[in-house]
C-alpha cells in the first residue's frame, strides 16, 4: 500500500506519494515461486549460482511496479533502478554458463527498453542469441525492438531465424505474420527440427515443457 506525505512549500500543503515498501507483496512472492524458484536446476550450473535468485526476483517485481508507475517520475526512477540492480547483481555473480544467463540477459534488456536504453537493450538480446540460439524469447524481444523502432525489415529477419529455430512458437508465428511475413516452406521446418534435436541433446537444455510455454509470452509482455 502506498504512504501518501503532506509537506508544505509556500504555505500550501502539497500531497506527494511515496514509493511502495520494499519487502515484497504476497502476488509477488507467487511470481517469483513460479518464475525463479521452482525452476530445475541446469547441468551447467555451478553451485553458487542458485544463490543469488532473490535477486532475479527483485529484477522481477520492480520491473512490473515500474510498469505501474510510469506516469510518477519518481516512483517510476526508483523502480527501474533497483530492477536492473536485481538483474545485473544475478548476472555479474553467477558463472558464465548459468543455465538461465540468456533469459535473465533478456529480462534484463526489456527493463533497459522501458527506461529509454533501447540499443544497449538490443546488444543483450544479440548476445543472449548468441549463448543460447534456440532460445525464442530473445528472438521475440530483438525482433519486437526492430518494429518499435521502425526497421521492419530486420524485424521480420530476426522473427524468421527464430522460427528457423522453433518451427512452432506460436508467439514468434504471430509476430512474423502482423508484419507481412509469409509461411516457412516445409523443408525449411524439417531441417531446423533436426539441427535443434542436436543443440537440445549438446545442451542438455534442462527446463520442462511446462516452462517452455510460460515463455511463450503474449503480446501484451512485449509491448
Amino acid at each position: 500500500m502506498k504512504v501518501l506525505i503532506w509537506i508544505t512549500c509556500i504555505g500550501l500543503p502539497i500531497m506527494v506519494s511515496a514509493v511502495e515498501p520494499f519487502g515484497a507483496t504476497p502476488e509477488e512472492m507467487q511470481m517469483c515461486e513460479t518464475r525463479v524458484f521452482r525452476r530445475n536446476h541446469g547441468p551447467t550450473d555451478k553451485p553458487g549460482d542458485w544463490a543469488w535468485q532473490h535477486h532475479h526476483c527483485d529484477g522481477l517485481r520492480f520491473y512490473e511496479r515500474a510498469v505501474r508507475t510510469r506516469n510518477n517520475s519518481n516512483d517510476f526512477r526508483y523502480n527501474i533502478q533497483l530492477s536492473l540492480g536485481g538483474f545485473e547483481d544475478v548476472l555479474k555473480r553467477t558463472s558464465p554458463d548459468f543455465s538461465m544467463r540468456p533469459e535473465l540477459m533478456v529480462l534484463q534488456g526489456r527493463t533497459m527498453e522501458l527506461a529509454g536504453q533501447g540499443f544497449e537493450a538490443a546488444q543483450l538480446y544479440t548476445t543472449a542469441i548468441q549463448i543460447d540460439p534456440n532460445f525464442p524469447m530473445a528472438y521475440a524481444a530483438l525482433g519486437n525492438f526492430y518494429a518499435k523502432s521502425g526497421n521492419i525489415e530486420q524485424a521480420l529477419k530476426t522473427y524468421t531465424e527464430g522460427l528457423r529455430r522453433r518451427p512452432n512458437n506460436k508467439y514468434l508465428r504471430s509476430r512474423y505474420t502482423a508484419l507481412g511475413g509469409e509461411k516457412l516452406p516445409a523443408q525449411v521446418k524439417y531441417r531446423v527440427e533436426i539441427d535443434e534435436g542436436a543443440h537440445i541433446q549438446d545442451r542438455q537444455l534442462h527446463w520442462n515443457r511446462k516452462v517452455k510455454d510460460a515463455l511463450d509470452l503474449p503480446e501484451a509482455v512485449w509491448a
